[in-house]
C-alpha cells in the first residue's frame, strides 16, 4: 500500500516525492538508503527513480540517429524528442504571438 501525504504537506512534486525536506510524508514513507541523502519517497517507483540521481542511470535513449541523448525519466525523454520534430505542443498565450 502506498503512503499518503499528512494533511497540510504541500511540498511535493509530481511523482508524489517529498521536494523539500520540510515536507510530511506518512511514517511509511520509503527513506533513501544513500549515505547523507534524506529524501523520502511516497512509493517504491518513485524511489526508484529518485535512486537514479545517485547512480547516473539514464535508461531511456533517443533513437534518433547520431542523438546520443539518454534520460533517466521517460518524460524528460518525450520532451526532449520534440526537437527533433515539428511537433511544439505548447503555444505562447500572449496576444499576436505565434512563438511554439
Amino acid at each position: 500500500e502506498y503512503c499518503t501525504l499528512v494533511s497540510g504537506a504541500s511540498d511535493v512534486d509530481s511523482d508524489g516525492d517529498a521536494s523539500l525536506p520540510s515536507a510530511k510524508l506518512a511514517r511509511n514513507a520509503l527513506p533513501c538508503d544513500e549515505p547523507g541523502c534524506e529524501h523520502r519517497a511516497a512509493n517504491a517507483s518513485s524511489l526508484k527513480v529518485h535512486k537514479r540521481t545517485h547512480t547516473g542511470e539514464r535508461p531511456y535513449a533517443c533513437d534518433e540517429t547520431s542523438c546520443e541523448y539518454r534520460a533517466a525519466r521517460p518524460g524528460h525523454l518525450k520532451a526532449h524528442k520534440r526537437m527533433h520534430s515539428s511537433e511544439r505542443p505548447y503555444a505562447c498565450d500572449e496576444t499576436d504571438c505565434e512563438y511554439r
